[in-house]
């Protein structure tokens, strides 16, 4: 048996609720296991120092440690009938294909690089790669500019553009609350929802105007690589309207069967995602349908996120058993084979960010207190932070900044019982050169 069969066949076994046979099948693999590691010599002679002896016994242990543990797999997986989650789970830990990750008490550092912007009760903060933080103002939530030069900021009715030390640059008052706002990719244009309607604005905060007057809370997604501002969202009748920001032309408008929770371009700009709660439905640039997709009865999409680069789109699935994140991969012929999962949970996963370099994704866990950091690249790994909303609690001074009061939106919203949201991961600002 190869290592990639066996990891496959161990990641397949699942509990079947016998405690009897569990703690049995366990102690069983246990005692062969070990009685194999005393057979090798390992608890003999563990202090041997001799190089040709020890380099001799090292050979020979290895080879029979590794044989007696495919012997293991083969007993668990063709003996054992029902396969008992003790047997999987002492198997995993054996090889280490443990998937729970041991959280750390602080956020040190960033696994994947770049800086995170956090939405949290008492403001947006962003964290460097070396997890130190800095604290923005007392604003409802922002989003970063495409190069992380600036931040949309909003609260209640007001808009504003902020550099990363929280200066402000410019700021408009909105006829009513504003709930998101999103940059382009290009940096020129800011598109906000006001109310039930959806405006635009430069990005030096001139050419306000209102876009279409009545839209659902859905944040738009501005396209990628279009030689105008175009810019995707779900209209008051709850299709999908694509549009160019700057004349306000209608490109598309495709209806949708189901309420539309989230909107997700592609990188290169060709494939559009419009995930509802039971189907992903994926088009090209205008707005042909290209595939549907249905999620099995019982199971449905949270979110949503293309990676930085390729066309890797990471998802939340819900169901009853508890939440799961997989990738799937599109293209103009659809998605590509079954969702791979890369981690599940019982408790509820909020939020979904790539890593700039897309190796690593970031979710969060309100009912855990933790995020989940998880490279999205083999070998599949694992890091948690606690202790999250102490740390983004306090604002510099002291003073314990009061929530502000504002429209939410289904997928960028702060999460239950003001537990701070994913803003954008993001590289910084490259050096500018003098001169």
């Amino acid at each position: 048996m190869i290592e990639s069969e066996a990891r496959d066949r161990l990641r397949a076994l699942e509990a079947d609720g016998d405690p009897v046979a569990e703690e049995r099948a366990w102690e069983s693999v246990r005692r062969a296991y070990v009685s194999g590691l005393e057979r090798s010599g390992r608890t003999r002679h563990p202090l041997r120092t001799w190089r040709t002896r020890r380099t001799w016994r090292t050979r020979r242990m290895t080879v029979a440690a590794a044989a007696g543990l495919a012997l293991l797999i083969l007993v668990a997986l063709t003996v054992v009938r029902p396969p008992r989650e003790a047997v999987g789970r002492w198997l995993r830990e054996a090889i280490g294909l443990s998937a729970t990750p041991h959280p750390r008490p602080l956020l040190a550092g960033l696994p994947g690089g770049g800086q995170l912007l956090i939405n949290s009760a008492t403001g947006p903060w962003i964290v460097n790669r070396q997890g130190h933080r800095r604290y923005l103002g007392r604003y409802a939530a922002a989003a970063w500019s495409p190069h992380s030069l600036y931040v949309v900021a909003w609260r209640q009715n007001e808009l504003a553009a902020l550099s990363p030390l929280g200066r402000r640059q410019w700021a408009r008052v909105a006829p009513a609350t504003i709930s998101v706002a999103r940059w382009s990719r290009d940096g020129y244009r800011i598109a906000y929802l006001s109310g039930r309607a959806l405006w635009v604005v430069a990005g030096d905060g001139s050419g306000d105007h209102e876009l279409r007057a009545r839209v659902d809370p859905v944040p738009p997604a501005w396209q990628p690589g279009a030689s105008a501002h175009r810019i995707a969202f779900v209209d008051g009748a709850g299709a999908i309207g694509l549009v160019e920001a700057d004349t306000g032309v209608a490109l598309a408008r495709v209806r949708a069967a189901e309420p539309i929770r989230a909107l997700a371009w592609s990188p290169d700009g060709g494939l559009l995602v419009a995930a509802s709660a039971h189907r992903l439905a994926l088009y090209d640039a205008r707005g042909h349908l290209l595939s549907l997709r249905r999620l099995p009865a019982g199971q449905t999409v949270a979110a949503v996120a293309f990676a930085p680069r390729g066309r890797r789109l990471a998802l939340i699935l819900r169901g009853a058993a508890g939440n799961s994140i997989g990738l799937l991969t599109a293209s103009r012929g659809g998605f590509q084979h079954p969702a791979e999962i890369l981690f599940s949970a019982r408790a509820q996963i909020n939020g979904l960010n790539w890593s700039p370099d897309d190796h690593w994704l970031l979710a969060s866990s309100p009912s855990g207190d933790q995020w989940i950091f998880i490279r999205a690249r083999p070998p599949v790994r694992l890091e948690a932070v606690s202790r999250i909303r102490a740390q983004f609690l306090t604002p510099p001074g002291g003073a314990r900044a009061r929530r502000l009061r504002g429209t939410r939106t289904t997928l960028a919203t702060p999460g239950a019982n003001g537990f701070p949201t994913l803003g954008g991961w993001q590289s910084p600002p490259s050096p500018q050169p003098s001169g």
